[in-house]
């Protein structure tokens, strides 16, 4: 069994706020406490999986 998700709502509720604020991508993930290459990896998963959590974080995102 792996490692939890570091995604959660309140993780993705940061990012996305910073985002809005006009903040980079990498930076709003290190805001949140995210590695930017770990971002990116939801971002592919989303995009690859777009009815589960990371298909709900890419929405997300892209929005903000």
């Amino acid at each position: 069994m792996g490692r939890p998700s570091k995604l959660t709502e309140e993780t993705q509720k940061r990012i996305c706020s910073a985002l809005r604020g006009g903040n980079f991508r990498s930076t709003a993930a290190q805001w949140a406490g995210v590695s930017p290459r770990i971002f990116q990896e939801w971002m592919r998963a989303g995009k690859d999986r777009p009815t589960t959590k990371f298909g709900r974080f890419r929405g997300a995102v892209i929005e903000a």
